[in-house]
């Protein structure tokens, strides 16, 4: 058994009991201090950074007496984000000097953040953490701390997702506690995308319970999508690119027409993802954008929520776009006047769903800019 140093991240007790599986009692935890050592945020998820700072001081507690299989959980976890345990002298709060276990980085170099402030962090990431900890806690026995690293984009996407669709159904009427009985959950699969299974029983209408059912769910995160509209042009802009799924499932044509659209980074608002992606793929800035819609695209097999829009923009201005090499993006760019996007539409040559309901949406409201 070893002592372990608290901080940081793990100081927030929900994330630390998802983490050891247990409740923590408070008045087991010591406060100690690390000298010459600092934390920062890191930018834009619900990492930090970690960094030798002379003067600096982490201020944390001692969580005494880990046994194995509770060391073993914190390194896989820790591990993921590149921190690795090693001996380091804390200052107990009475003064005396003891040597435990400290997770640490063996390499430096992330831009580094605001200093890290326990309150703010929690209040900004602590739910996205401990839903992500929730899916990386899964994968104990099989993922290394190594792969996780390379899927935590994706993992941060989806408990980010998971966190706002708790936000959305604040007025549901259903008590889940009593209308819901989960009996097994099933992590079969996490990467850029995830795939889950449960055992579960809901209610029915008639009052009584389901038998146990086995459901699948492909856990996608939330999107945004928009299709740029030129009042002046009276056209569209819409981008193709390869589609592996389309092909997977054996259509013979998986290059798709389609709006801007991308996954919602955390802590991003929709609106921002969808600005951001119609400049990376389309090369384009919007000078306004419309809410369409904020929609499930396909309940019954995934999670993916979709916050669709359509955006104002001069398309003479527009640079290249094409989307990011570094995320294996390819993409064409096309600008169709309104009149052949509806007769597409109505002709059933575009075979994006976002794609018909955005347009759709701007044919009762194209009036407003013309």
């Amino acid at each position: 058994m070893s002592d372990v140093f608290i901080c940081g991240p793990l100081m927030h007790l929900a994330l630390l009991e998802k983490l050891l599986g247990r409740a923590v009692v408070p008045d087991d935890l010591v406060t100690a201090e690390l000298a010459g050592r600092a934390i920062h945020d890191a930018p834009d998820q619900p990492a930090v950074i970690f960094c030798d700072q002379l003067g600096a001081v982490i201020s944390g507690m001692v969580m005494p007496l880990v046994d194995a299989n509770e060391l073993a959980s914190l390194v896989f976890y820790q591990g993921g984000y590149g921190l690795h345990p090693i001996p380091l002298p804390v200052t107990l709060a009475n003064g005396e000097r003891t040597e435990v276990q400290v997770f640490w980085p063996q390499e430096f170099g992330a831009a580094k953040g605001a200093p890290f402030t326990h309150r703010q962090w929690v209040a900004q990431w602590g739910d996205i953490a401990v839903a992500a900890a929730d899916e990386i806690m899964a994968q104990i026995g099989q993922l290394t701390p190594d792969q996780i690293a390379a899927r935590l984009p994706g993992i941060h996407i989806r408990a980010a997702s998971y966190v706002a669709a708790q936000a959305r159904s604040v007025g549901a009427t259903r008590d889940l506690t009593r209308d819901i009985v989960v009996h097994k959950r099933h992590r079969k699969y996490s990467n850029f995308f995830a795939a889950e299974e449960m055992d579960l029983q809901y209610r029915r209408y008639d009052g009584e319970m389901s038998k146990v059912l086995n459901r699948g769910a492909q856990m996608l995160g939330q999107a945004a999508v928009v299709l740029p509209y030129d009042p002046d042009a009276d056209a569209v802009l819409m981008v193709e690119q390869f589609r592996a799924p389309l092909f997977m499932g054996g259509d013979r044509d998986p290059w798709l027409w389609q709006p801007v659209a991308g996954l919602v980074d955390p802590g991003e608002p929709p609106e921002m993802a969808a600005h951001r992606e119609v400049i990376e793929e389309a090369g384009l800035e919007l000078s306004q954008l419309f809410p369409v819609a904020g929609v499930y695209s396909s309940p019954g097999a995934n999670s993916d929520f979709v916050n669709l829009f359509v955006g104002i923009g001069d398309f003479s201005t527009r640079s290249a776009g094409g989307g990011l090499a570094e995320e294996g993006e390819d993409i064409k760019v096309r600008i169709v006047s309104f009149d052949d996007l509806m007769q597409g539409v109505d002709q059933g040559i575009y075979r994006d769903m976002q794609l018909v309901l955005t347009s759709l949406w701007l044919a009762r409201h194209r009036h407003r800019w013309r």
